[in-house]
């Protein structure tokens, strides 16, 4: 079974086109919105980080020997835990938004060959080509 298609004019492809231009001018705004709140949170997650590591690196165990490096780490994750669920949120948005764009861009593709094809079918039948 096949589909049937509309036909498209050129006036509705070139429609088209605009409007795939708009929306990546707007997903690429909003691209750039989200990779600065990503980058901002995984900076203060670095940091934090940092400074909970070398918290643990003057403290001692218990036992009185000091926190392994490992041990330090493990620690400084623990304590920055909604940091890094921040972080892990924002670079899913940074995905996402970059399949977005793709997206946009592979459709742009398409509707540029269908406007080959219909412009190239138009001057056969009119015999132009």
């Amino acid at each position: 079974m096949t589909e049937d298609f509309p036909i498209l004019t050129p006036t509705q492809i070139e429609q088209q086109l605009r409007s795939l231009s708009r929306q990546i001018g707007l997903a690429q705004q909003e691209n750039a919105d989200i990779e600065m709140s990503y980058s901002t949170k995984k900076a203060d997650l670095e940091v934090s980080m940092a400074r909970t590591r070398l918290k643990y690196a003057d403290m001692s165990k218990p036992n009185g020997k000091n926190h392994t490096a490992d041990e330090r780490t493990d620690l400084a994750v623990i304590e920055n835990e909604q940091l890094f669920r921040d972080v892990a949120v924002e670079e899913a948005k940074v995905k996402a938004s970059r399949g977005r764009i793709n997206q946009l861009n592979t459709q742009t593709d398409i509707a540029r060959s269908v406007s080959t094809s219909v412009r190239t079918s138009m001057q056969v039948e009119t015999g132009k080509g």
